[in-house]
This record gives C-alpha cells, structure tokens and sequence, in this order.
C-alpha cells in the first residue's frame, strides 16, 4: 500500500509531463476516439481496410461522425484553408466559429487549444490533437477543480479527474456542446483560483490571468445557453466562495489592477471582434423557429430523472429502451444520501465549523434550485430575467449532476477526515438512498431496460457506496467507485486510427478531383436521409448545398421559396436532404432538426446545380429543360455523379 501510494504521488507530481508524452505519442499515432468508422457503412473502403483500431462504433453519435467531424474536414479541405466563413457549405457559407467551434485561421482559434493541431498539422493529425489535448486537459482541470475542492486530498483528486472526464455524460457528448463547457467552465475556476494565490508572483499572475481570458472567451464562444446559463451560475457560487476563502491573505497591487483590466480588456476584444465578424450569422440563428424562439418556464421533466445515472453502466454495452444512450446519459453522483447528511453536519458544531461547510451547502440550494425548475413551471417573466427561458430541463439535468459530483467530492473529503456518523446512521442513509433509487427503477421506463438481476446488482453497488461514502470510508469508496467509472466511461467512444474512413475510397478521390477542377460548382446528393451524403461532399472538398446547417442559408431558401411560406420549417438548426420530383417543389419538417426538400427538376437551375451524387439512375427526371450526364460509377456501392446539363 506504501508503494503504491508512493507511485501515485509520483505520477501526481510529473502528471503535466506525463499528460505530456503520452499526447505526443498518441498525435503521433493518429489514434482518436472518433466514430468516423461509420462512414464505411455508406462508403465501403479500399481494401477493406477499417479505420476502427478498438472499442464500439457508435452510431447514434451522428453529432459527431456526421455533423462535427465532417465540418472540421470541410475547414482543412476548403481551398482557403480553415476560412471563418465556410463558402462550401451552402450558398451563403457557413460562419465556422458558431459552428460547433470549428477551427478557423482567427485569433478566436487561440481560446480553442484542442483545435490548434488542425492548423498547424492537418486534418489527421489534428483529429488526433483534438481528442487527445481535451481529454488529457479534462483529466488535468479536473484533478485541479477536485484538489481545490477538498483542499489538497490528493487521492479523492484523482477519483474526481476520472470521475468527471470519464463520466457517461461527458464521454458521449465529448466532442459537442458539454464536453467542451464543462472542459472551460473547470477551466476558468482553475486560472482564477490560482491567479488569486499567485499575486506575489509576476509570471505566474500573467499566465493565469492570460488563460483566465482565453477560457471565459472559449466558454462564451460555444454559444450554448442551455448549459452555459446554469453553469454561469455554478461558476459565480465557486468563485465568491473561493474569494472569501483567499480574501485575508491577498493583496492587490496596481501592477495587479492593470492585469485584471488588461485580461478583461482581452476578452472584451475578442469577443467584439467575434460579434463584429459574424453578427449577420448570429441574428439569423437567434431569429431560428427551432431552437432560437424557444422559451423555457421549466416543469417539462419527469420526477426519475434525477437517477437516471442508475442506468448508464449498461449504455456502452446495451442501447437504451427509453431514449439513445446520449440523451439518458448523466454524471454518477450522491446527492441523495447527501441530502439527508449535510443539514446534520450542519447543526453539528462541535466538529465542524460553518465556515467548512459554506461550499457545501451553497451547492445543495443551487441543486435544489435546479431540482425545482426542471419540475415546476415558474413565470415567463421570471425564466426570462434569469435567462433560464434559454435553459431545457434535460441540459439541466446535466449541470444538476455536475453540481452533485462536486457536492459528493466535497463531502468525500469532510466526511472522511472528520468521520461525524455512527455506523448505523450511514446504513439507514443507505437503505433509504436505495429505496428511492430502486423506486426510480421499477417504477419508470427505465424497468424493462435490462432484467431485473442487473439491477439489483447496481443497487447493491450504490449501496455500498452510499455507506462507504457516509461512514468516511475513502479507500473503498475510491477503489469500488473508480473501477465503475473507468469500465463504463473509457468504453464509450471507440479507438480509431486516421481519418480514412472518409477519405479511403474511389468516391471521395473522384468528389475531390471533381471540386479541384470546378471549385465553386455547386453538389447536391439526393436518395440518402438527413443530407448525410451532403456532409460526405462538403468534408471532401465540394460545395454543397444539402448537409447540416447550424443556422439557415436564407439566401438558397429564397431561391426556392420567395414568399417565405416554408419559413417555419426550414428557419432552424437542421439537417436536410434533397430527392426530386417532376412536381412543384416541397418542403417536408420531419423532426425539429430534420428536413426533407422535394425539388422540382427544373429549380436545379435556380440553386445553379452542376454536380449530383445519387445511388439510383436519374435518367427518368430528365426532360426538355434539363439533362443528367453520367461521369462516375462507383461500382462498390453504387454510387454515381452526374453533370447537370442545362438546355
């Protein structure tokens, strides 16, 4: 035990250049976690080579092979190289700073560390950058947030980096809107904590101060109110108590004051220049009918939500029966048996302060308060001032649970150092935890997920760590709670090696030899669902007009709908495919995020179509007006490019 304690402390001090080395092999590999492999469903590869190194697939996690991906591609394959406005995607282009913070050649880039790699290496390595930067960063903030958290328990500092990094939430929404939130909102607690206890040290306070700013800048940036609004608050809570703990020992210097306004003035900067550039963008996606109109009063969740972690040791092995394993997947934590135990240390003086318990109890009433939204409706004008109008209970839900992880850090490392409750205390704590959570189970959706066996035995493991957690048990508590989230977390996302699942067949060298040869034809594809094809087009280099839009290209809607009748089915974030007609073209809402435009043959010649990519024979849609001309086959999968011939 002495040996490994030894060993973890030495890893805890060369942590930074360990996180080091192991980025720079794994970059140096190629190796990340994305599910681009699906792509070779659709597009078969050369050879039969997969990209596909270890792990799962994952399918549904169509923001990222789809969506994501495909657009940091279209940024490294655009003949101008990362461009903030993508002009291949669309008629009007694509703002790729909105779009889900996309690298760009723009000093927004330097608030986005994990998408310098593109840059500076290219669209392989740089996916490798990406995963491997966000992730090593995430294990180190966490340990940092955790380490300030229980003032310097360092065992219970790496449980809480591998319980937050590797958290099902996290994992399978790493590369979108959570993942990178939570990475900065740690990000901006960790520089501002340690910029105030660095003030007697000049580059420490500059650095600090400097990646302040880049944080709030990269928090800002994501433009993902559902989340950032909550989290905005659960910052303010860590900061004022964090001020108050450091506030005897510090002492400002006009050296500092000067900091303090050169960094704001930095943030300022950005974020002006960032509005200056995209403000025609930001207008229409804030005009959007889905989700830019969208109002929340809260009260839209049901009551066994706040357990639905219960579930997610079974995601990366088993899809989920009541929504996908994306939108079930939350952040393990002890608010339950907490509840009951933080108004007892509380009322117990004699041996704990009030002043210890500040942090703690300020999280249970933000979590109460969360609680309460996502179950009770409140005024409009009250979810407005709040900016909550912006919030959905089921984004809540995951900074509800963030709340909680932190809440259970803090009490891990109180509890077990003073030990304030007897044995039999932590055991009713525990049944009583249980009986809820096993109401939560049986008495939800969630009862014919798996057979009733599994459940009994993630009942009986939350069991015990509800005890081991009360009681003060830390090395139990850590070694059963690390081992749970490790085998559910690093099981999410696959191990994947380069990026030729779309780049290694005949038809993305044919889209790219086509597109350097007529680089502002436009492509559209039809005969696929949700533009998927679009996205294929655009990551390779071509002008599409089908695909992904994060907000929408009015300009090729007017072309196809002057009077704007359609407005409130294409004015959204959307995913949307073209197939053709003879007929009037049409226009199809099937999600909120899904559209289906049925053209016209002959309005081709209004989006100035050259180029489409089909799976089946267009001859039978050619008439007097237009023609189709065969130019590739493919004959793996089928798939055929065709001119589109104007008479």
């Amino acid at each position: 035990m002495i040996k490994l304690k030894n060993l973890m402390n030495k890893i805890i001090k060369f942590r930074y250049l360990i996180a080091f080395i192991i980025f720079i092999l794994c970059v140096a590999s190629d190796f990340n976690f994305s599910s681009l492999p699906a792509w070779e469903t659709y597009v078969p590869q050369n050879n039969n080579i997969s990209s596909k190194t270890l792990g799962k697939i994952r399918y549904i996690r169509t923001d990222e092979w789809f969506v994501q991906t495909p657009f940091y591609m279209a940024q490294a394959m655009n003949k101008n190289h990362y461009p903030v406005n993508n002009n291949n995607i669309g008629v009007s282009g694509q703002n790729m700073i909105l779009n889900y913070n996309a690298p760009v050649l723009d000093i927004t880039v330097l608030s986005k560390p994990f998408n310098w790699g593109f840059l500076l290496l290219g669209k392989g390595y740089g996916l490798s950058w990406y995963w491997f930067s966000k992730l090593l960063l995430l294990i180190l903030l966490s340990y940092e947030i955790c380490y300030i958290i229980t003032k310097g328990n360092k065992t219970i500092s790496v449980l809480g980096s591998l319980w937050i990094t590797f958290s099902p939430a996290v994992q399978w929404w790493f590369m979108q809107h959570i993942g990178d939130l939570v990475f900065y909102f740690e990000a901006i607690i960790v520089t501002y904590y340690y910029f105030l206890k660095n003030l007697t040290t000049k580059f420490k306070k500059i650095f600090f101060a400097f990646a302040f700013s880049l944080s709030c800048i990269g928090f800002t940036l994501v433009i993902y109110p559902a989340v950032q609004v909550p989290l905005f608050y659960l910052g303010i809570i860590f900061m004022v108590i964090l001020f108050m703990n450091l506030k005897k020992d510090l002492t400002f210097k006009i050296s500092d004051i000067l900091i303090i306004i050169l960094s704001f003035g930095f943030i300022a900067f950005n974020l002006i220049h960032f509005y200056l550039i995209s403000e025609g963008s930001l207008k229409i996606l804030l005009n959007t009918a889905y989700p830019g109109k969208r109002v929340s009063t809260g009260g839209d969740l049901p009551w066994y939500v706040l357990n639905i972690f219960l579930i997610n040791p079974f995601l990366p092995f088993k899809d989920s029966t009541y929504k996908n394993n994306c939108e079930v997947s939350n952040l393990y934590n002890f608010f339950f048996p907490l509840i009951f135990c933080v108004p007892l240390l509380v009322k117990n003086k004699l041996k704990l302060k009030i002043k210890d318990l500040k942090f703690g109890i300020c999280l249970i009433a933000f979590a109460l308060i969360q609680i309460f939204f996502m179950f009770f409706k409140i005024p409009t004008f009250l979810s407005k001032i709040t900016l909550f109008s912006y919030v959905t209970g089921e984004r809540l839900l995951v900074v509800y649970a963030l709340t909680s992880v932190y809440l259970s850090i803090w009490a891990l490392a109180l509890i077990s150092k003073k030990k304030p409750f007897t044995p039999i205390f932590s055991l009713i704590v525990s049944a009583i935890t249980t009986l809820i959570y096993y109401i939560t189970i049986f008495h939800s959706p969630f009862r014919i997920y798996v057979t009733p066996i599994y459940y009994y035995l993630i009942l009986a493991i939350f069991f015990i760590l509800s005890f081991l957690l009360v009681y003060g048990k830390k090395t139990y508590f850590t070694i059963i709670m690390a081992i749970m989230i490790i085998v559910t977390g690093i099981t999410v996302n696959p191990l994947t090696k380069g990026v030729n699942s779309l780049y290694n067949n005949n038809l993305s060298k044919n889209i790219i030899s086509i597109s350097q040869s007529n680089p502002s034809a436009n492509w559209i594809s039809v005969d696929n669902t949700g533009g998927i094809m679009g996205a294929f087009i655009y990551a390779n280099g071509g002008k599409c007009l089908d695909g992904v839009n994060f907000y929408p290209d009015l300009k090729k809607w007017k072309l196809l709908d002057p009077k704007h009748r359609n407005n409130l089915i294409y004015n959204r974030y959307s995913h949307f495919s073209f197939n053709l007609t003879d007929k009037k073209t049409s226009f199809k809402l099937l999600a909120p995020d899904n559209i289906e435009v049925i053209l016209d043959i002959n309005d081709l010649k209004k989006l100035k179509v050259k180029f489409i990519l089909a799976q089946s024979s267009l001859d039978n849609y050619a008439n007097s007006n237009v023609v189709f001309d065969k130019i590739y086959q493919d004959r793996v999968n089928n798939y055929i490019i065709y001119k589109v011939i104007y008479k």
